[in-house]
């Protein structure tokens, strides 16, 4: 539902958003990072594109927009990064 939402809609922030969630929870996370790095709305959405680069591996890439949405006063990104944080902490042991 969600992707034909953005097919329909590829300039709603909400279709976008809703269909890079939706991406993410199925594990599909390159597909996420594609929705989101190509949308008009990238700013507005950097929590979640965080997410997608930590699920994916691409941890450089996670913490450096972790921190540009944290800086921004998003909750969920604050929490994100502190998580992530904590997880890199924890490979370098």
């Amino acid at each position: 539902v969600f992707d034909i939402a953005v097919r329909k809609f590829p300039d709603s922030e909400i279709a976008v958003a809703n269909a890079a969630a939706a991406e993410i929870e199925a594990g599909h996370n390159d597909n996420a990072i594609k929705l989101i790095e190509n949308s008009a709305h990238k700013s507005k959405m950097l929590n979640n594109l965080g997410v997608a680069y930590a699920r994916s591996g691409k941890l450089d890439d996670a913490l450096r927009v972790l921190k540009e949405s944290a800086a921004t006063g998003d909750a969920d990104a604050v929490y994100n990064l502190a998580e992530l944080e904590k997880h890199v902490e924890g490979l370098e042991d």
